[in-house]
């Protein structure tokens, strides 16, 4: 028993009132098991039912002062916690930093799309021209090749028509030669062609006045 006024030590669990257990692994704490939870008095225990404490009150979790048991655990518990954090925060500002990068090759990436499409696009006007050019020709040889095929035709049926008229004059002019020799022969005074007139043997046919026949020889008068 402790002697009259002597503080005697109590379980660091709150609310605990029992005596720590001495010569157990966690000082300060009597490792019964809770009536409630069931779970032992110990440095951890008394944690968790600190946070929960503190979350119902909105107060900060922690011992009530400094030199109670669990005290030391506290402050281990908040180094690790913001040894955590502190690692989060730096995890955080990496993937800010791998994030950046990402970004950065996107936005390079897309200036290169857009490069590579402002190329293809130039590529195409200028297929698109060549082709047009071409196109254009091949119309012109076109036109040109009808053009002179329709000169050729034009000429050929002027020629044509040309030698029609020269053969319609040959044969009009032959025609007037035959009529002139006709005529010709006809009017001979010298009687080296037979006209149409004479008869054979001399005997002349009705001459133009109708009278026919040669005339009779003059009798004695």
């Amino acid at each position: 028993m402790a002697n009259a006024g002597q503080q005697v030590a109590r379980c660091a669990y709150p609310g605990c009132e029992n005596e720590p257990r001495p010569g157990s692994a966690e000082p300060g704490y009597c490792g019964l098991p809770d009536p409630v939870t069931g779970e032992p008095h110990t440095a951890l225990t008394a944690f968790r039912q600190r946070q929960v404490l503190a979350g119902q009150s909105g107060q900060a979790a922690g011992p009530e002062e400094p030199g109670r048991p669990g005290f030391a655990f506290w402050r281990r518990a908040g180094a690790q916690r913001r040894q955590r954090a502190e690692a989060e925060v730096a995890e955080a500002r990496l993937a800010a930093l791998q994030a950046d990068a990402q970004l950065a090759e996107a936005l390079a990436g897309r200036a290169a799309a857009g490069q590579e499409a402002a190329a293809a696009q130039a590529r195409a006007a200028a297929a698109q021209r060549d082709a047009a050019e071409r196109v254009a020709a091949v119309q012109q040889e076109r036109d040109d090749a009808v053009a002179g095929a329709e000169s050729r035709t034009r000429d050929a049926e002027q020629d044509a028509a040309r030698a029609r008229e020269t053969a319609q004059s040959a044969r009009a002019e032959l025609d007037r030669a035959r009529v002139a020799a006709d005529f010709a022969g006809e009017e001979d005074p010298r009687g080296r062609r037979a006209g149409p007139g004479r008869a054979a043997g001399g005997v002349r046919g009705p001459d133009r006045s109708g009278r026919g026949g040669p005339r009779d020889p003059p009798g004695p008068r």
